[in-house]
């Protein structure tokens, strides 16, 4: 019988990996340099799981995964929202359940600014593929540069 030590070790040790997975991912995708943030276990509400060495990056990253489920994991969205509120970015969730590919949850606001438009729903969400959520973060800091 595992006991409650050794599966937050087990546990840790997994979102290390899809943590380091999806930077690497992402930074194919962006050609931008991602790392682990090391201080998450230390504060509460830190600066996400996964930093951007590119300031202008616009997303606050939470790193979600669990073997079972669908959708994303309860309580994700709203750390990210807390964390984006300490950081002015825009909050994100990349999240994934077993052996599906892993989804990106944003502010649907954040498409209409991408697209040079206001912010229109200000409280909805969609979930994207990493690809399209990597080609929406280019876009954010393509406009920003103007």
């Amino acid at each position: 019988m595992v006991n409650a030590s050794q599966r937050g070790r087990s546990n840790q040790r997994k979102g290390g990996y899809h943590e380091r997975k999806n930077g690497k991912r992402l930074g194919e995708l962006t050609g931008l340099t991602f790392e682990r943030n090391l201080d998450q276990r230390r504060e509460a509400d830190h600066l996400g799981d996964l930093i951007c060495k590119d300031a202008d990056f616009p997303f606050v990253i939470e790193n979600k995964y669990r073997s079972k489920g669908n959708g994303i994991p309860a309580g994700a969205w709203e750390q990210a929202c807390r964390t984006a509120h300490k950081t002015q970015q825009w909050p994100s969730v990349v999240y994934q359940n077993g052996r599906v590919a892993p989804r990106c949850r944003v502010p649907l606001a954040v498409i209409g600014r991408a697209q040079g438009g206001h912010d229109l729903i200000p409280f909805g969400t969609a979930d994207l593929s990493m690809e399209d959520y990597a080609e929406l973060a280019l876009q954010l800091m393509r406009n920003k540069r103007f």
